[in-house]
């Protein structure tokens, strides 16, 4: 057992193992919940998926999401994928509100 500072301190192995088992129990849909769901859908810079899930959303809900999606596309932080996948997103979006 590695310990630091008295904290458990998992081995490289068990580490690794765990991420596999936690990353395969993402990888299948049936084991989202709603609202992991609606982000991956999002998130998946697949127009369809993403219109399908901010169609889902009330007014209100639909105006945070957006800035929410904003702060991610702009602020420092977020990961790069994540800054595409919101920048994907918007443009998805905002097809939605130009077409006639």
């Amino acid at each position: 057992m590695n310990e630091t500072r008295g904290l458990f301190v998992p081995s490289k192995w068990l580490r690794q193992t765990s991420f596999l088992f936690f990353y395969d129990s993402l990888n299948t849909m049936d084991n989202l919940d709603p609202l992991q769901s609606f982000w991956e859908n999002l998130l998946s810079r697949n127009p369809t998926r993403i219109q399908s899930a901010f169609l889902s959303l009330d007014p209100t809900s639909k105006q945070v999401v957006i800035a929410h999606l904003q702060k991610m596309a702009t602020d420092p932080g977020w990961h790069p994928e994540q800054v595409e996948s919101a920048r994907a997103a918007l443009e998805t979006i905002q097809s939605l509100f130009s077409k006639p």
